[in-house]
C-alpha cells in the first residue's frame, strides 16, 4: 500500500472507533441512571482498575498505550455522569462583600507593613487589627474580630509563603480576593545613618531574601524578624546609626526615620500577591481565578489523569507547585492556580470529580485578582 492508502484505511478505522466510543458514552449515560437509582457514587476503583487491567491484556504489545487511551475515556464517562448523578456537590458561593462595605480587617505585623498597606488598598474604608503573627490573624477572622484576613502568600523572586498556605488548610479557610501589589523595598535607618556605616539590616525573612544581594554589596548581616515594619520600629527603639531595616515607606513615615536607599530588591519587578481570607465561601461576579490543593496516590499517570481534566475542559492552569507532605516519605501536595469561574458547568464537574475521587483534596477559593503598586 502507499500512504494515501494507508491513510484511507486509518480514516475509515477512526470513524468505527468515534462510533463506537460514542455509544460507549451512552451507555455511561445509561450506568448514570443506574446509580442514581441505587444512591451510587459516580467513581468506582476497583471496577476500572479491573476494566484497565482488561483492556492492557487485550492491547498486546500496545497494552501501555491502550491503558493510557482507556484511562482518558473512562475520565470523559465520569465527567459525563457527574452532572447526572450529582456527586461530591459544590458548594454555591455566598456574595462577596463589597470591599467599600468592610469595615474591620487583620493584618500580621504593626502599622506601616506591606501586609496592612495592601489591605488599606484592598479595603479602603476598613479599621486595621495588627496581629503579632499569621495564626493570630485566623484567629481574629474566627472569632468575629475582624470581617476578613490580609495576608501574603507568594512572591515572584522568594516563592510562597508556606505558612499562610498551611493555615488556610488547616483552618479551612477560603480566599475570597487577591492583589498583586508591585513592592519597592527601601533601606530605612535613622534620621543620622547613611549606607557605609549599616553593620545589619533587619527586615522578614522574605524581604532579606528579596534584598539578599544589596545586603551583601554594602557588607551588613541579615537581622529576622517578625514583620518588615516591626523591623523599622525596632530600629526607631534603639536608635543606632548602624542598624537599618527594610520596609515601606510608610513605615520610615510613621516612625521618623530616613530612607536610605531605594528600590533595593534583587529583582526589577518585585511582586507579592496578598489574599484576603474568610471563613465563609464567597466569589464576585468578576471572580476568575480558582485555587485548589490535593495530594495524589504513587500510581502511574495519576498526575496526568488530572491536569488532562483541566486541558479537556479548557481551563488553563496560571500556578504549580508541589510540597512534600510532613511525616509521609516522599508524598506531595499538589498547589493549584486555574483561570476559570466556579458558574460554569464543566469546572463544577472536575471540582466534583477530584473531590470524590482524591484523599485528600481541598478548593481554596474562586476569586477576583486586581493590582497596584506600593511604595
Amino acid at each position: 500500500m502507499n500512504l494515501d492508502e494507508i491513510r484511507q484505511n486509518i480514516d475509515s478505522i477512526d470513524r468505527q472507533l468515534v462510533e463506537l466510543i460514542c455509544s460507549r458514552m451512552n451507555m455511561s449515560k445509561a450506568v448514570a441512571e443506574y446509580k442514581v437509582s441505587n444512591g451510587m457514587k459516580v467513581f468506582d476503583a476497583a471496577r476500572e482498575k479491573a476494566i484497565l487491567d482488561k483492556v492492557g491484556q487485550f492491547g498486546g504489545e500496545y497494552g501501555n498505550a491502550v491503558r493510557l487511551i482507556y484511562g482518558t475515556i473512562m475520565e470523559q464517562s465520569r465527567a459525563l455522569q457527574y452532572p447526572l448523578v450529582n456527586a461530591g456537590d459544590v458548594a454555591a458561593p455566598s456574595a462577596v462583600p463589597d470591599p467599600d462595605s468592610v469595615t474591620r480587617i487583620a493584618c500580621q505585623g504593626v502599622k506601616g507593613s506591606y501586609s496592612s498597606l495592601a489591605g488599606r488598598k484592598m479595603f479602603k474604608n476598613a479599621d486595621i487589627l495588627c496581629c503579632a503573627k499569621f495564626a493570630d490573624v485566623f484567629d481574629a477572622v474566627e472569632r468575629g474580630d475582624a470581617e476578613l484576613g490580609v495576608l501574603p502568600v507568594e512572591n515572584s523572586w522568594a516563592g510562597s509563603v508556606h505558612e499562610v498556605y498551611d493555615l488556610l488548610m488547616d483552618r479551612k479557610f477560603y480566599i475570597t480576593a487577591a492583589a498583586d501589589a508591585a513592592i519597592s523595598h527601601n533601606l530605612i535607618g535613622t534620621p543620622d545613618a547613611d549606607i557605609d556605616c549599616i553593620k545589619r539590616v533587619m527586615s522578614h525573612e522574605q524581604a532579606l531574601r528579596q534584598c539578599a544581594a544589596f545586603i551583601n554589596e554594602i557588607g551588613a548581616e541579615p537581622v529576622v524578624c517578625s514583620n518588615t515594619a516591626v523591623g523599622v520600629s525596632q530600629v526607631a527603639k534603639l536608635g543606632d546609626r548602624y542598624i537599618a531595616a527594610i520596609g515601606s515607606a510608610d513605615a520610615a513615615h510613621r516612625y521618623g526615620m530616613k530612607i536610605l536607599k531605594s528600590d533595593i530588591a534583587s529583582a526589577d519587578k518585585n511582586v507579592t500577591r496578598f489574599v484576603a481570607v474568610s471563613k465563609q465561601f464567597c466569589a464576585s461576579e468578576n471572580a476568575d481565578k480558582i485555587s485548589m490543593v490535593f495530594s495524589l496516590p504513587h500510581k502511574p499517570g495519576t498526575l496526568y489523569s488530572v491536569f488532562s481534566r483541566f486541558a479537556a475542559a479548557g481551563l488553563n492552569m496560571s500556578k504549580i507547585e508541589s510540597r512534600p507532605i510532613k511525616n509521609r516519605n516522599f508524598e506531595y501536595l499538589f498547589y493549584v492556580d486555574l483561570i476559570g469561574r466556579l458558574i460554569n458547568g464543566d469546572t463544577v464537574n472536575i471540582i466534583r470529580s477530584l473531590e470524590e475521587e482524591l484523599d485528600e483534596f481541598t478548593l481554596l477559593g474562586n476569586y477576583e485578582e486586581i493590582s497596584f503598586d506600593i511604595e
